[in-house]
């Protein structure tokens, strides 16, 4: 019974980031994954994966967004704080 309600945590967890990470990639992608990718320099499908829902963000994909753009890690993982970051690429 543990198992399953923290299975269910976990699903909850990785749908609840890969919602906020799809708010981002609309708001400051235009929903373009490509762009973003190429931007990043990781391939598309692990985005794509993420904003769907069906995976965490891996460690390089967090390290790619953390030193190329302006997204608020904190509020991508747990909503804490804004989307971005005011003072911009990598600051916290």
């Amino acid at each position: 019974m543990a198992n399953r309600v923290d299975r269910k945590k976990h699903q909850a967890s990785v749908k609840a980031i890969g919602a906020r990470f799809r708010q981002y990639l609309d708001h400051v992608w235009h929903g373009n994954q490509s762009v973003l990718a190429k931007a990043i320099a990781v391939s598309q499908p692990p985005i794509s994966r993420v904003t769907t829902g069906e995976q965490l963000p891996s460690g390089i994909l967090l390290l790619a967004l953390r030193e190329r753009t302006n997204l608020n890690l904190d509020w991508l993982l747990s909503e804490h704080g804004q989307m971005l970051l005011v003072d911009g690429i990598g600051s916290p």
